[in-house]
């Protein structure tokens, strides 16, 4: 339990989606600063890196318009991304990543299922997955469903920072300015684009081959 003020509180639960357990800063540093403090309990850690996975890069829309001058021009880059595989801490996911399209709604949404209930994410307002603000809703077996909000102390901006791109940067900056200001790096950093450039090759590897593919390290 921890004390806030004259009041005792019990700890905040966490889970933490996408640490991996041999690698990366979420492992070296997030994980253990928050199991250091009283007020936090970590109750669960998924996985996130694929340990293998089958996919099909498509190009589907060849021609699109430019809409200021109304020209038809060809399109090369592949519109049309599925991949399924077995993440390292044995959970299986697939993705779909869909392009060339009227826009629709929601943009993006992320299904998480449990043994107990389904979590899942949409944007809260129009825009990408790592631009908006999400909306977050658990559905149980007994077709109950909640909404659950994200606490605005989840916030590393302030509250009057609008929503959308600015905060997307501001979220950024503030990055920066805690990796400079205590010698630690920063996150994302270059191995982790590096290691996503590497999931890229693979994603595509297994679509030129129609071989699933292990993990690249």
């Amino acid at each position: 339990m921890s004390t806030i003020g004259s009041q005792s509180q019990p700890p905040i639960r966490i889970g933490v989606i996408g640490a991996t357990p041999a690698r990366g800063w979420g492992t070296a540093a997030h994980l253990p600063a928050l199991q250091a403090l009283e007020e936090f309990e970590v109750t669960a850690v998924s996985t996130g890196e694929f340990r293998e996975l089958s996919a099909v890069v498509a190009l589907v829309n060849t021609e699109t318009t430019v809409i200021e001058t109304g020209q038809t021009v060809p399109v090369t880059a592949p519109d049309q991304v599925v991949l399924a595989g077995r993440l390292e801490g044995g959970a299986v996911a697939s993705v779909a990543v869909q392009g060339g399209s009227a826009p629709v709604t929601p943009g993006f949404e992320v299904r998480i299922v449990g043994t107990e209930a389904t979590l899942v994410v949409r944007p809260a307002t129009p825009g990408g997955i790592h631009i908006t603000d999400w909306a977050i809703s658990l559905s149980k077996p007994d077709g109950s469903a909640a909404d659950l909000p994200v606490p605005a102390r989840f916030s590393p901006v302030p509250a009057a920072v609008p929503a959308g791109p600015p905060r997307n940067v501001a979220v950024l900056y503030r990055e920066f300015a805690r990796a400079i200001s205590s010698g630690q790096p920063a996150a994302p950093d270059f191995a982790t684009a590096v290691r996503y450039h590497q999931l890229l090759e693979q994603i595509q590897r297994a679509s030129d081959t129609g071989i699933r593919q292990g993990a690249d390290r």
